[in-house]
């Protein structure tokens, strides 16, 4: 493993932000590497010493100079160790409950890694490297107030007007306005707001952190002393993210949630009644203002804000599995399914992603085409579908299954088109936003012509086809 990977994985079990993937390729990286193991074991203790140090009402300059009178009144630094590891043993302060005895790395769980041994006997392997000679304690004093620096300094970027796209963007200050013009440097209060046909991007070089605001959006900073601080009142934005520093993300607040970003991309959009959350890198940890609900919302997941729905990350959607099976032997789609086919259902000739449920007229022989995906209502309510095939028995069948949950194996036939019933419309039910529903239809196509599609109304809308901005693949192994 090379050296930025590792910091970067080093960096991730320290702000508790790493995934059991991330853990396992750590462990190996430690694994024969003892002066990597001594290193990262070197961080966990002046993490947890940092932790007992910290207090929030204090700046970054109050706690480096802390650090450093500490340091220098000590005339020896074993002075100063044995000090901290006699008032640790002897129970003269306080260890915190991550710091009992643990199993190794690889099976230690989430959020108590910094625990791989107890904070003594990390002490001890810290000042064993520190002790080896005068030029390692002065480099580890370095490293002491280097490392503070470095993880409680200010943000470094400040925000800047970096692009306009189209005309008629507000920039407001003090309840004045101002010409909004790429490069004007933007404050804490200041409000933004854009056209209906133009965009503006906020970014904060150094750092590479970039938000771009969507059209008719009204965006305001808060604060950027301790973290980054705005407020998307109405309206959607897109942003990258770099890596914040611990204890200061940033947090983007709407009428409706909360988002808190150490680093990442993602989008973040409100209306009058929902704020919806969609993360294509990292994770962002999502709250309802409503009840204080949260959720951590990972890589390529959603999850949404709003009254009378759940809170809970969800797969990101675009489309669902469509898969084919041509030269089928079977006389009906009761065959076909029933008896048991030679290559159904786990052997499909091809397979791919419809951006729709809908599958366009073909004209085949012995034809079948299976969709399985989730279905993901946008509010809550009573929801109609209607479902559309060969009608004439000597041409083929379709049907519908629907599942009360995500589970597939709860799913029932709702609607048939074809032989033996015809229901095309099943009566109303009920879905709740915020969940998914896995759903299923099939076509098969004796000879001829076919095609399927399946329609919906939503509880205040109009009949329309199932798109797939509803809709997320069923993921086969």
């Amino acid at each position: 493993m090379n050296e930025p990977r590792y910091q970067e994985l080093v960096g991730r079990v320290l702000d508790d932000e790493f995934s059991p993937v991330d853990l396992e390729e750590l462990t190996q990286a430690l694994h024969g590497e003892p002066g990597r193991l001594a290193d990262f074991q070197f961080h966990l203790v002046l993490w947890e010493l940092f932790a007992q140090q910290r207090q929030r009402e204090r700046g970054a300059e109050a706690f480096v100079a802390a650090w450093h009178t500490r340091l220098a009144a000590e005339s020896q630094a074993a002075t100063f160790v044995e000090k901290t590891i006699e008032r640790i043993e002897t129970g003269g302060v306080s260890q915190p409950s991550t710091l009992s005895p643990m199993p190794p790395l690889s099976s230690a769980p989430a959020g108590q890694i910094r625990s791989g041994r107890g904070f003594s006997e990390l002490l001890r392997a810290a000042w064993a490297r520190l002790n080896s000679s005068a030029l390692a304690f002065a480099a580890g004093v370095a490293l002491v107030v280097g490392l503070g620096v470095w993880y409680f300094s200010p943000t470094v970027g400040q925000p800047v007007l970096a692009d306009v796209q189209g005309f008629g963007l507000s920039l407001e200050r003090a309840g004045q306005a101002l010409p909004a013009t790429p490069g004007t440097r933007l404050q804490p209060g200041d409000v933004l707001r854009t056209p209906g046909n133009g965009t503006a991007a906020i970014s904060f070089l150094p750092e590479k952190t970039r938000i771009v605001l969507n059209p008719g959006s009204e965006f305001k900073l808060a604060s950027n002393s301790r973290g980054k601080r705005f407020a998307l009142h109405f309206g959607k934005l897109e942003s990258s993210v770099a890596r914040q520093r611990p204890f200061q993300p940033m947090v983007i607040t709407t009428p409706q949630a909360e988002a808190t970003v150490v680093g990442t991309a993602f989008t973040l959009s409100t209306t009058t009644n929902s704020t919806r959350l969609d993360v294509a890198e990292g994770k962002v940890r999502f709250t309802r203002l409503s009840d204080g609900a949260a959720v951590k919302v990972p890589a390529d997941h959603y999850a949404i804000a709003a009254n009378v729905t759940e809170l809970a990350a969800l797969p990101q959607t675009g489309g669902i599995l469509r898969e084919w099976w041509t030269n089928v032997s079977d006389q009906t789609m009761h065959d076909f399914r029933g008896r048991g086919h030679v290559r159904f259902p786990r052997a499909p000739d091809a397979w791919d992603v419809a951006r729709a449920f809908a599958l366009e007229s073909v004209k085949t022989n012995r034809l079948a085409v299976r969709f399985r995906g989730y279905l993901h209502p946008p509010v809550t309510g009573d929801y109609q579908v209607w479902l559309t095939g060969p009608a004439d028995t000597a041409l083929g069948e379709t049907v519908l299954l629907v599942s009360p949950s995500e589970d597939a194996e709860d799913a029932t036939p709702i609607a048939r088109t074809g032989t033996r019933t015809f229901n095309q419309s099943p009566p109303p039910f009920p879905l709740m936003a915020g969940r998914r529903y896995y759903l299923e239809a099939l076509i098969f196509i004796e000879k001829g012509e076919g095609h399927l599609s399946l329609e919906w109304k939503q509880p205040a809308g109009s009949r329309e086809l199932l798109t797939g901005e509803f809709l997320s693949p069923l993921k086969t192994k």
